[in-house]
């Protein structure tokens, strides 16, 4: 498995914080699709 850049997981965490009390009970997720590190 490649090497995670620590930026992209940041933004991924950012995104499912937006979702603070819009989703219930189900969990927030972010999400951020990657290929060729862009």
């Amino acid at each position: 498995m490649p090497e995670i850049d620590p930026c992209f997981m940041i933004r991924a965490i950012k995104l499912g914080k937006r979702a603070f009390k819009k989703t219930g009970d189900n969990p927030w997720v972010g999400c951020v699709i990657v290929k060729d590190n862009k």
